[in-house]
């Protein structure tokens, strides 16, 4: 959806009640005659920009959703939802299968074995050796493969060596936003399909908002952002169009429409925005400054000819004016070419039955509502 940010002009319901009240005082106090009655707002210099308003989910830069495919227990976790981890942490521990505990108990025994024929070798040679039967070098030789097994036997107990299926770690650098993981679950089968943990990078946060197939072609890469939120208040914070998705997805269910994700950075800090809170991004396409602006409804596109005009009122009479709008937002246009100038009065939401050269009433001037100036939005 596109929104214009700049002035435009609001007829209220007091100009409603104006010109009733004055109709009915012309046609009952025989004043002058009411003809062809319109409402009207006068063409003016100022500014106008484009803006694609949408909405989004704020988010961290970087984000890892952490899941296991092991059928295990989860028998540690060791973080809690907002400590700061590194890549490769380990966030949880599983509990060991059954036969991954049998084939531990297995390479125990092994390695017990094989420390004890070491054991039997070394002290056997060093005794020849003190006899003078062997050399010292087989003598050394027989200690270092006994030193070799017993540490070979003594990394079996250490936990740190354990196979590393038993470690959950964390991808990359952050915050844990999320820990749905508890001590006994099985660590495939967390409820309702979620992650074991969530990490997100929230020093640099982002918003992902999906635009409609019909605006994308207007925005680009650098383009400047500002972002709103209930958590903002009043305040906002800007952010840069970073990223345009290379594929588009179904808006919806059922849907034809298709709409493109855009990644939008955000580079102000505030320290009332955080992940996961909804946002509202206003991407700016397109801006113009000291143009001739003109309210939309008073822009008719010829059904025929396709060529778009404006009726001016001068006088009391009504003036066709073909006109070539340039940018346009929700409320105003800029006029590019046209025999249109700055204060000239124009025709709301004309009639069909007006033509070039109607005799009409300007019940917005006639009411003392003199659009010189629009209003501020």
């Amino acid at each position: 959806m596109k929104k214009k940010i700049g002035k435009k002009k609001i007829i209220v319901a007091v100009v409603v009640v104006a010109v009733v009240a004055i109709a009915a005082s012309q046609l009952l106090g025989g004043g002058e005659e009411i003809v062809n009655p319109v409402e009207t707002q006068t063409a003016s210099m100022g500014s106008l920009q484009q803006v694609i308003a949408i909405k989004g989910t704020i988010e961290g830069s970087d984000r890892a959703e952490i899941a296991s495919s092991e059928n295990r227990e989860i028998s540690q976790i060791y973080v809690k939802e907002g400590d700061r981890v590194t890549a490769g942490q380990v966030v949880a521990t599983l509990k060991p299968s059954e036969q991954e505990e049998n084939d531990n108990t297995y390479a125990k025994q092994q390695a017990k074995n094989t420390m004890e024929l070491a054991k039997f070798d070394y002290e056997a040679k060093k005794g020849l050796y003190d006899e003078g039967a062997v050399s010292r070098q087989e003598m050394m030789q027989a200690k270092t493969e006994y030193d070799n097994s017993v540490s070979a036997y003594n990394a079996l107990f250490d936990t740190k060596s354990r196979s590393e299926k038993n470690e959950i770690t964390s991808p990359i650098t952050g915050t844990v936003t999320r820990v749905n993981a508890s001590v006994g679950l099985m660590a495939n089968e967390i409820p309702g399909g979620e992650p074991l943990f969530v990490v997100e990078n929230l020093d640099d946060l982002q918003m992902t908002v999906k635009v409609s197939e019909y605006d994308v072609g207007s925005i680009s890469i650098g383009q400047t952002v500002t972002v709103s939120g209930q958590v903002l208040g009043s305040e906002t914070v800007q952010g840069v169009v970073s990223r345009i998705a290379p594929t588009g997805e179904v808006k919806e269910a059922g849907s034809k429409e298709m709409v493109i994700p855009v990644t939008i950075r955000i580079t102000e800090q505030n320290e009332h925005l955080i992940a996961g809170v909804s946002a509202k991004a206003e991407i700016l396409t397109a801006e113009v400054s000291d143009a001739l602006i003109v309210p939309l409804d008073a822009v008719v596109t010829d059904a025929m000819t396709e060529k778009r005009y404006v009726m001016v009122v001068e006088d009391g009479i009504a003036h066709k004016k073909e006109i070539t709008i340039g940018l346009e937002g929700d409320f105003e246009a800029e006029i590019l070419q046209g025999d249109v100038k700055e204060g000239d009065r124009l025709i709301l939401n004309p009639s069909p039955e007006l033509t070039d050269g109607s005799q009409v009433t300007d019940m917005t001037a006639f009411a003392g509502n003199d659009s010189q100036n629009n209003g501020e939005e």
